[in-house]
């Protein structure tokens, strides 16, 4: 070990100095990008100037805390590390050895919360909406946008769609990726295309169509459905009528020959011809003629008396 431990020291004296920025998220489980091609004998990392796993040659690795029991050493140098939290943040130097050959490589490693879901605007520029999603993740993200089930992928923020093909059914999602770290937001199209100038009245237009259509035909079925109900009471009426019931029929029937006779009997009195004109003036005749012989009466009387007095 001490043989080792010399070595790995003259190595780092002897090969350049190589460092690196790398990021993890919190959660993730995160490598370092270590790129030996050749065999390496002896391998031992250090966070901070503490040791925290090491190989020595075919033996297994070691490790030491903090990552005993959640990281992997394998041959190649690379170190895994699981679940990865805030407190591994750090520098990390790896030293390794290969058959009289050896190198030295630093690690600065910053372990970052996870993004937060990223956020959507719209515009309508002409007749092109302008979908924009943003994020306050302080590094570069992969912007990922769907419409339904067509995933596509884009190197910017912004996603146009022609507002002619738009299916105002649809939402639209954005995906922002960092590391292995994946977060998302949709917006429904409808409430994207619903501010464009007029759009909104066009749309309204056809609601009022619509439900006064369906009105009509509502008022259609239901005065359809009268008229029928109508008919049939009435045919029933006629039918009730026609059927005695319990005897009912008989007095029905001798009650409306009752009433034809007597309608019968109105029509013959009144159809008969009336003569009081005639019938008065012989009356008047007569009366005249029961005056004239009074009268007559009358004359011979008178003439008698006077015979009487003068002699």
């Amino acid at each position: 070990m001490r043989l080792l431990a010399w070595h790995l020291c003259f190595a780092s004296l002897l090969a350049p100095i190589y460092s690196e920025d790398v990021f993890g998220i919190v959660g993730e489980t995160f490598t370092f990008p270590v790129e030996i091609k050749q065999r390496i004998e002896d391998i031992t990392w250090n966070k901070n100037k503490d040791k925290v796993a090491e190989r020595d040659g075919q033996n297994p690795p070691t490790y030491f805390t903090p990552l005993k029991g959640r990281s992997v050493l394998k041959e190649n140098g690379n170190l895994t590390i699981f679940n990865l939290e805030k407190s591994d943040a750090g520098t990390y130097e790896l030293h390794y050895w290969d058959s009289g050959n050896g190198g030295f490589l630093t690690f600065i490693l910053e372990v970052l919360d996870p993004p937060s879901e990223p956020k959507i605007s719209h515009s309508i520029k002409g007749d092109i909406l302008v979908l924009n999603c943003t994020s306050d993740f302080p590094w570069p993200v992969t912007y990922t946008w769907k419409i339904s089930n067509d995933r596509r992928s884009h190197g910017s923020q912004e996603f146009s769609i022609p507002v002619e093909d738009i299916d105002a059914t649809k939402k639209a999602t954005c995906f922002i990726t960092f590391s292995q770290t994946e977060k998302s937001s949709e917006i429904s199209l409808i409430q994207c295309i619903s501010d464009k100038k007029g759009y909104g009245s066009h749309k309204r237009h056809r609601i009022i169509v619509i439900v006064t259509f369906f009105l009509f035909i509502l008022s259609l079925g239901v005065l359809v459905f009268l008229l029928k109900r109508g008919r049939a009471k009435f045919e029933g009426g006629g039918v009730a009528q026609k059927s005695p019931v319990h005897g009912s029929g008989e007095r029905e029937q001798l009650f409306s020959v009752e009433n034809e006779e007597q309608h019968n009997s109105d029509r013959a009195t009144f159809s008969q011809p009336v003569h009081c004109e005639n019938e008065r003036p012989e009356a008047d005749r007569q009366l005249n003629k029961e005056d004239s012989a009074l009268k007559d009466e009358q004359t011979v009387n008178n003439a008698v008396k006077k015979e009487d007095l003068k002699s």
